[in-house]
């Protein structure tokens, strides 16, 4: 029922998203606890596909959703991003449907529909936090750099570019 459940939502969630705007807050933490629940195989998969899929049915909504959505999607791929294990496949292989390889991918996704200013500065923190502990275990410091390297480098590229400009501006 939620493996059907979820593939309605991420086909509805594409083309309107919107909908889920006075609910997002909750739909996120229902999402983000699926993802997270090891209990669940391909219901986890599904989920992680729904966030993708709100974040490109409405790019706008969801820059302006910081805590709504953003941020839990983002600390909820990153842990499961982390998962990863020394056993874990590490070459590519686009069939690959372990959890930390599609949270990968829709970090990357949701980076890219949806990266702004608050995005990318939330990201950055918490990045900051976790290679500044050097008891860090490697999972966690895997997760915040392969997450680091799905990000979209034509947004992260304009924002550079418009706060340079800002700075040049200001002085």
């Amino acid at each position: 029922l939620l493996r059907k459940f979820s593939k309605i939502v991420m086909n509805f969630a594409e083309k309107s998203a919107t909908f889920f705007d006075p609910h997002l807050e909750d739909f996120t933490n229902y999402l983000c606890s699926i993802a997270l629940n090891h209990d669940f195989q391909i219901e986890r998969i599904y989920s992680m596909m729904c966030m993708g899929s709100i974040a490109k049915g409405a790019p706008q909504m969801c820059q302006i959703s910081n805590t709504r959505f953003l941020f839990p999607v983002i600390y909820c791929l990153i842990s499961i991003i982390a998962e990863v294990t020394e056993d874990s496949n590490w070459t590519f292989d686009p069939n690959d449907v372990q959890p930390f390889v599609i949270a990968k991918d829709t970090f990357g996704a949701i980076s890219k529909e949806c990266g702004n200013s608050d995005f990318f500065q939330y990201f950055i923190s918490l990045m900051e936090e976790v290679l500044s502990k050097p008891d860090q275990p490697w999972q966690i410091v895997y997760a915040v750099i392969a997450a680091f390297a799905e990000l979209d480098t034509n947004t992260l590229s304009l924002l550079i570019e418009s706060s340079e400009r800002h700075n040049d501006q200001v002085l």
